[in-house]
């Protein structure tokens, strides 16, 4: 809290993104159960990922498989980047022709929202049947 008693705006921002996050998670909720585990799987995934392989990697990875889990991941992830970066361009298209400076910014947003989203699938329980 500032001295005002007003959330700092970091506060807010984290709010925000856990809201946004519960709010996807949420939205799988009514999927059958394999798409809800594989979701889970993936979200858990997604941060780590992100590090390792960057985030036009696994952006690509992810919208190239035909599984409606991680489409969902996608435009969930999506979505947020679109509000934080105040775009509405498309998430490859941004990444392709964004400066290095907003692509990191897109990034380090990219993996907190991941750990907001592996929060809640955690507290769903949601795995996949392969022990993911």
């Amino acid at each position: 809290m500032t001295l005002q008693g007003q959330p700092s705006q970091r506060q807010t921002t984290e709010q925000k993104r856990a809201y946004q996050a519960w709010q996807s998670v949420e939205s799988i909720q009514k999927e059958d159960k394999k798409v809800r585990g594989e979701y889970g799987t993936q979200a858990r995934k997604l941060a780590a990922m992100i590090q390792i392989n960057g985030l036009a990697n696994t952006v690509a990875f992810h919208k190239s498989k035909d599984n409606v889990a991680q489409s969902r991941l996608m435009e969930h992830l999506e979505a947020w980047l679109q509000i934080m970066l105040k775009t509405d361009q498309n998430l490859m298209n941004y990444i392709m022709e964004t400066s290095t400076e907003n692509y990191r910014r897109a990034t380090s947003e990219a993996i907190v929202f991941a750990g907001w989203l592996k929060r809640f699938v955690d507290a769903k329980g949601w795995k996949s049947s392969e022990g993911g």
